[in-house]
């Protein structure tokens, strides 16, 4: 095999390496679906014990605050807990636009963006919880943040009511579930929209990229060779 065919080899190698598992929610969140076959799932736990999970199952596009949203028609009323995108070009109830995010439920309900891993590697996880809607001077606007893996807490940030962020490395395996969660801390659920960046990205094995350089290496002697 030629070097030039060898190093055309190993780029579209680590390339499909590289981008083997790449999940953002803003950009992957879905106006058709949600069963989980774009990796993502959007929901809620009923209570901050966390246990029972249920799917939101109806969309609304707009809303009448003009966010698209998925949630729960038994919530009807409050439209609350709920996934929502805004792509207004406005700012609403603290959704900058462009944006997506959650909100917890009027009963305590905590808000959920769940990505499953389709291939055991490590990955990196990454989550911006913004302040949203919340006010400083008000008595409301506190969240509960979370960041899980397979029911375990690897981040939380508690009754806050500012910017949270959480950043790892994480090994995950096969059918692994990360969530990305928004509860209503401990006031009430007003001024608790929760803008939220949060991205899965499968990290390249050491192999993968020392071979990808050799690659580039013996195409850059065969251009020297000329």
């Amino acid at each position: 095999m030629s070097l030039r065919k060898l190093a055309f080899t190993t780029l579209v190698l680590t390339t499909s390496v590289v981008g083997a598992q790449a999940a953002d929610f803003f950009g992957d969140f879905s106006t058709t679906v949600n069963d989980g076959s774009n990796g993502w799932l959007l929901g809620y736990y009923t209570n901050a014990s966390l246990s029972t999970f249920t799917t939101f199952s109806t969309y609304q596009n707009p809303a009448p605050d003009g966010l698209a949203r998925w949630y729960d028609p038994t919530n009807e009323v409050y439209l609350v807990p709920a996934a929502f995108k805004n792509t207004t070009g406005n700012t609403v109830h603290g959704f900058p636009s462009p944006s997506a995010g959650l909100h917890g439920g009027r009963a305590g309900e905590v808000a959920v963006a769940r990505y499953s891993i389709a291939k055991t590697g490590l990955y990196s996880v990454s989550a911006l919880f913004g302040a949203g809607d919340s006010s400083a001077a008000g008595p409301y606007g506190n969240v509960d943040t979370y960041v899980r893996v397979n029911g375990a807490t690897v981040f939380s940030a508690l009754n806050t009511a500012t910017d949270q962020s959480y950043s790892g490395s994480l090994y995950l395996t096969a059918g692994s579930n990360v969530e990305f969660m928004v509860g209503i801390g401990q006031d009430t659920f007003f001024n608790d929209s929760t803008p939220l960046s949060a991205q899965v990205n499968a990290v390249p094995a050491p192999g993968a990229l020392a071979v990808f350089g050799l690659g580039i290496l013996g195409k850059s002697r065969r251009r020297r060779a000329r």
